[in-house]
């Protein structure tokens, strides 16, 4: 646990990067919304994104020259984006396990559209030595209609 001198410093060293102090898991309450983060899935995005996961299916790529991209998106650079959110506003305990993650794809996504990543605490159950944490995600394309939407669930120490 931090003091609250340690938990100060931590907020005003957070404000002086221009970043926020992340929630600890043991403050989450059913409701609770996380802070809504957008982001460009621009060519050069997806591109990285397929290089990473070292994906060669022409369904993304085009045959004749992997270089160019077919204009689709794949639905798990969606997901990773919504992963990503959560993980920069949720701190979670060493020990913590991600037991299970259902993820719905609504519709195509075409490279160039911007997403916004929502995430709400469906449910967090204490039990003895184990809290259950599940979170329901949602993502936005830029005109507020739903291309994915899913939940998430840990395990976590308490």
């Amino acid at each position: 646990m931090l003091t609250q001198v340690q938990k100060s410093t931590t907020i005003r060293i957070c404000i002086m990067m221009n970043e926020r102090p992340k929630i600890q898991y043991d403050q989450l309450n059913a409701g609770y919304e996380f802070p809504s983060a957008s982001f460009d899935l621009d060519a050069a995005t997806i591109s990285k994104y397929l290089e990473a996961v070292d994906e060669p299916g022409s369904l993304y790529r085009q045959s004749d020259n992997p270089q160019n991209l077919t204009g689709l998106v794949p639905p798990m650079a969606i997901t990773t984006y919504a992963m990503k959110m959560l993980s920069q506003e949720l701190s979670l305990p060493p020990g913590a396990i991600h037991i299970t993650q259902e993820i719905a794809s609504q519709k195509v996504v075409k490279v160039g559209t911007r997403i916004t990543c929502q995430a709400r605490v469906s449910q967090i159950w204490k039990r003895g030595k184990f809290h259950l944490l599940n979170i329901d995600l949602s993502v936005l394309d830029q005109t507020e209609e739903l291309v994915q939407s899913g939940k998430v669930s840990f395990i976590l120490p308490s």
